[in-house]
């Protein structure tokens, strides 16, 4: 993996981005794609499409940008943490 392959990543963890506020990450993604010269669009659902050239060959990338996101709503004496779900299933959550 490059350092220019690195550095997007770790912009990517790096920023808040739970579902429905995705907007950080949103603009990494956008920005990334116009130093690499394509033509960017943002729908109004949030979706960020890169498009260059012309022509029939058509390539897509799909990937989401939100993170699934847990409120801390207590923490026990003994340091168990209390959460609610947000935007996630409890019953394939483990640990």
């Amino acid at each position: 993996m490059n350092t220019e392959t690195l550095g997007i990543l770790k912009k990517l963890v790096e920023a808040p981005s739970v579902s429905g506020f995705e907007n950080t990450a949103r603009k990494i993604v956008a920005d990334f794609m116009r130093e690499k010269d394509l033509e960017v669009k943002v729908d109004v659902l949030g979706n960020v499409i890169g498009s260059a050239g012309q022509g029939d060959l058509k390539i897509m990338i799909a990937a989401h940008l939100d993170i699934v996101g847990f409120m801390v709503t207590y923490i026990e004496d003994n340091g168990y943490i209390r959460f609610a779900s947000r935007g996630f299933d409890a019953r394939v959550v483990y640990g």
